[in-house]
């Protein structure tokens, strides 16, 4: 019996949409812990002499009591560290993801978190998704480095 062109056709689209989508994000089988969620290298970036303009910024985040609450398999963490490159580490993060499971640490069950990314900015000001530079800076007061604030709304 020989199959038709049309169902080979849509046998390649099938696999062809299903395989690249199925395998990103928060899939069901995998939103706790597993893959490869999280292993990014969000180290300090080699910016040799010159300190990065983003530590101060950062800084004054944690500073001024600002935590982001995220897990290590959520796209909108991963986009909100990458925000910050090498600065990330002066910002106070909590994961939430427990290793290897579908359970969310008990820290982060405790301080009632539900969605990710939640930045709690003290007394009772929290928020829940991924926020702009810009944004953190107007929500926190903390100033926008020099190199790139210019003052005017680019959104």
């Amino acid at each position: 019996m020989k199959t038709s062109g049309v169902f080979s056709g849509w046998i390649f689209a099938a696999l062809f949409i299903a395989v690249p989508f199925g395998a990103s994000g928060c899939s069901g089988d995998n939103v706790f812990g597993g893959g490869d969620f999280g292993k990014r290298d969000f180290g300090e970036k080699d910016l040799g002499e010159k300190a990065n303009p983003f530590d101060a910024f950062a800084q004054c985040l944690t500073d001024k009591g600002a935590v982001m609450y995220g897990a290590s398999w959520c796209p909108h963490c991963q986009n909100q560290k990458e925000m910050f490159g090498g600065s990330w580490r002066f910002i106070d993060y909590k994961e939430c993801a427990v290793p290897n499971s579908r359970m969310q640490s008990a820290a982060c069950s405790d301080a009632g978190v539900n969605a990710y990314p939640t930045w709690d900015f003290g007394k009772g000001n929290r928020k829940t998704g991924e926020f702009s530079l810009r944004e953190l800076s107007q929500i926190t007061g903390c100033a926008m480095p020099s190199e790139i604030w210019t003052g005017q709304d680019t959104n």
